[in-house]
């Protein structure tokens, strides 16, 4: 399955959810967004905060307290948050979901498969009904002829 190569980015939605933020968790959030575009599962990221804190260039004690505060903004999901902000010897993955990120790429999934699903059965249903189009027995000479006669000029009959 292929990425796509770019995401629309809602500069109002940014300025409104980021507002209250601090300046360091502002620039570790766009990072972060930037990582989930690429994971495995777009919208999704989860590590320790080690490498959260390896992630956005700062240590695990300031990954910590930038994540807590994203979390506390409600700027994204969370899952497996088991300690608190005050408990610095936690070791387990936190997970960090964009919501639109997520979503929009859940519905390009199911769509991608509504599709598949759609055609597999509309190409059964051809063969059911013996709709299925035989190969062409043309040539490959005659369709190089067809598409090489525009830039060749047409030669007039010699004059009798």
């Amino acid at each position: 399955m292929g990425k796509a190569p770019a995401d629309q980015f809602y500069w109002k939605d940014w300025l409104i959810d980021t507002k209250h933020l601090s300046l360091e968790a502002k620039g570790a959030w766009i990072d972060i967004l930037c990582y989930m575009w690429f994971s495995e599962i777009r919208g999704k990221l989860s590590m320790t905060f080690t490498e959260y804190g390896r992630l956005i260039g700062t240590t695990k004690l300031k990954a910590k307290k930038v994540i807590f505060e994203l979390i506390k903004h409600n700027i994204c999901d969370s899952e497996n948050v088991t300690c608190n902000a005050n408990v610095t010897n936690c070791n387990s993955n936190v997970t960090l979901i964009n919501r639109r990120m997520y979503r929009e790429e859940q519905e390009r999934i199911n769509t991608k498969y509504r599709v598949k699903k759609h055609r597999d059965k509309k190409s059964q249903k051809q063969e059911c009904n013996g709709d299925v189009t035989p190969p062409s027995s043309s040539s490959s000479s005659s369709k190089e002829k067809i598409s090489l006669s525009r830039y060749t000029k047409e030669i007039p009959p010699e004059n009798k």
